[in-house]
């Protein structure tokens, strides 16, 4: 897990695929209450085919990453050990990059040609989730850049703003 989401290596991905199998992992994103996201194939295995695609929408991905935060999904352990690992993503150039070095950001950068993603929880004064998906893109590289300058207009809105109020998250 460590590596599918640091790295974004898809071969760790695939392989918690086959060991926990597709329709266990579909099973608990429905449980998540992730209504609109289907896990349907591996990851870079056969791309293009029409039978299987992923799907996600931001909001499935925000309420996934608040209800994380809450403590909604899983005991404090796997919640402490899942934002820990978030938390040491390597991919900054999405939400992270125009932020203040010293504001924590547990994020999970997704690509593949014409498409940038990344979702992240903010631990700013007032903490916020944030999921930017993009699709279509003529230049991948303004899409990460695009989604940077939102970041970072998003933090000068809310971050730092007054401390948040005990459990307050703002999504």
């Amino acid at each position: 897990a460590w590596w599918m989401i640091v790295v974004s290596d898809n071969t760790a991905s695939n392989m918690l695929i086959d060991r926990l199998g597709m329709e266990r992992i579909n099973e608990r994103i429905a449980a998540m209450g992730m209504g609109a996201t289907v896990l349907g194939r591996k990851f870079m295995i056969d791309p293009n085919a029409l039978h299987a695609k992923n799907f996600t929408t931001a909001g499935d991905m925000a309420r996934a990453l608040a209800r994380l935060e809450r403590g909604e999904l899983s005991s404090e352990a796997v919640r402490a050990q899942a934002l820990g690992i978030l938390l040491r993503q390597q991919y900054r150039e999405k939400i992270p990059l125009l932020l203040p070095p010293n504001v924590p950001v547990a994020n999970k950068t997704g690509e593949i040609s014409a498409h940038r993603h990344d979702v992240a929880l903010v631990r700013s004064n007032r903490p916020y989730v944030l999921a930017c998906l993009t699709w279509d893109l003529t230049d991948e590289l303004a899409g990460d850049r695009a989604i940077a300058q939102f970041s970072r207009d998003l933090y000068g809105h809310l971050g730092d703003g007054p401390r948040a109020t005990e459990g307050e998250l703002l999504c």
